[in-house]
């Protein structure tokens, strides 16, 4: 099958009008009528993520991050550029490695990234934290389209033996947070990638802790107590993505999984480390 066939089957999957309007996802990079050989998946694109494909064998690299968003005048590079975006652009065109994304349409899915986050916390009862109005009536598995997802621990627990599970889990360098009163947390609310605004959603489902990234100084002070606002790190909460992605296209594509022709990047490709 051609890439542009295979995107698009992936794509029945994970519609590409549940995205946010701002997003860029799809074929980004690549001649669409090129017979597809193999695919490599990762939460991002780098220049070692494009090595690591050629290495394999695959003229597809699908991520979760698209590596652009917006309009650019050229991609005009040189061995002294800072460029990030025309660099990935330029090596995986004379790669001849095309790019893909699922970025904002895999976030709101019912069975996407923000069920995985839940699942590999151990949530039971899962429901949508802001159901997507434009798709109301809309559910997978009793599961409502929209952004972020809430749940119950199996037991509650103790407030610190909660973040030392979460840290473990995610393997976090550490965790940025805003303490609240409760000592124990049972409901449990997550928004996979920068989504610190919905902390207002987890309040009103009755939250003890959420769970994002990226959250600003001041704005760690909205909660004012009433929950325990946890920064993961970007990488850390969206990581398990590339796994999401792998069990989906390992079930659309039965025979490519099998010929080993859909593979998990080994890549790490987390910006941001700790000292």
């Amino acid at each position: 099958m051609s890439i542009q066939e295979f995107i698009h089957e992936f794509f029945r999957w994970v519609p590409a009008n549940y995205a946010e309007s701002y997003d860029n996802i799809g074929l980004l990079l690549g001649n669409p009528d090129s017979k597809l050989s193999k695919v490599l998946i990762n939460l991002d694109v780098t220049e070692k993520v494009i090595e690591e494909a050629v290495e394999f064998g695959a003229n597809l690299i699908l991520v979760h991050h698209p590596f652009w968003f917006f309009n650019r005048k050229n991609l005009a590079v040189g061995d002294s550029s800072i460029d990030f975006t025309g660099r990935i652009a330029m090596k995986a065109l004379q790669a001849n490695v095309a790019i893909a994304a699922a970025h904002t349409n895999l976030d709101r899915h019912p069975q996407g990234v923000n069920k995985k986050i839940a699942q590999k916390l151990g949530l039971n009862h899962l429901e949508i934290l802001k159901p997507s109005p434009q798709f109301a009536g809309n559910s997978i598995d009793g599961i409502e389209v929209g952004a972020g997802m809430v749940g119950d621990l199996p037991e509650p627990m103790p407030k610190f033996e909660f973040m030392q599970k979460v840290k473990s889990t995610f393997g976090c360098g550490g965790i940025r947070f805003a303490d609240s009163y409760h000592t124990h947390i049972s409901k449990v609310a997550v928004g996979g990638g920068a989504c610190k605004e919905m902390y207002t959603d987890a309040l009103r489902k009755k939250a003890h802790a959420y769970l994002t990234s990226d959250i600003s100084y001041h704005f760690f002070f909205e909660p004012m107590g009433n929950l325990l606002f946890m920064d993961l790190g970007h990488y850390e909460i969206e990581q398990f993505t590339t796994e999401l992605i792998f069990e989906q296209l390992s079930k659309l594509f039965p025979n490519f999984a099998v010929e080993n022709r859909i593979i998990q990047s080994k890549i790490n490709t987390n910006s941001v480390s700790y000292f």
